[in-house]
């Protein structure tokens, strides 16, 4: 997504073919969750897969969590 690059209405069609290749590698495999530290890839895949999305420290609080 680059950062602010694929917010840009001029830029997101690109945006969004730039990250297709891992989508779709991501989509074969059919994970139960995704894992990433990043907002920007955060955002764009919570926009175009079906799967929760965690940040690394949230897999670690239910890691230690007593639930």
């Amino acid at each position: 997504m680059g950062g602010n690059f694929g917010f840009k209405a001029d830029f997101h069609e690109k945006s969004l073919a730039i990250g297709r290749p891992l989508m779709e590698k991501i989509r074969d495999r059919n994970p139960d969750a995704i894992v990433t530290d990043c907002l920007s890839c955060r955002l764009q895949f919570g926009h175009t897969l079906p799967y929760t999305i965690y940040h690394p420290i949230e897999m670690l609080a239910m890691a230690y969590s007593d639930n």
